[in-house]
């Protein structure tokens, strides 16, 4: 999965964001673990960066350092 191309690289660098086996972590500002399962999605929109899965969103802003996390 080609999951890390689909990010900016600005974005990549500023919210520490990482590609594991199984799933992305986020470090900063919060450490966040986003399993990839069979609703793993990642949008690139003009305000943010919103990656998804079947429990949870997280939406990272692009010209402002802010996260927000929404868990179903």
């Amino acid at each position: 999965m080609k999951a890390l191309a689909l990010i900016p690289k600005q974005i990549k660098k500023e919210y520490g964001i990482r590609k594991y086996k199984d799933s992305i972590g986020i470090t900063d500002p919060a450490h966040i673990t986003i399993d990839f399962d069979d609703r793993f999605e990642i949008a690139n929109g003009k305000i943010t960066v919103d990656i998804k899965n079947s429990k949870c969103i997280v939406s990272l802003w692009k010209k402002t350092f802010i996260m927000h996390v929404t868990i179903f």
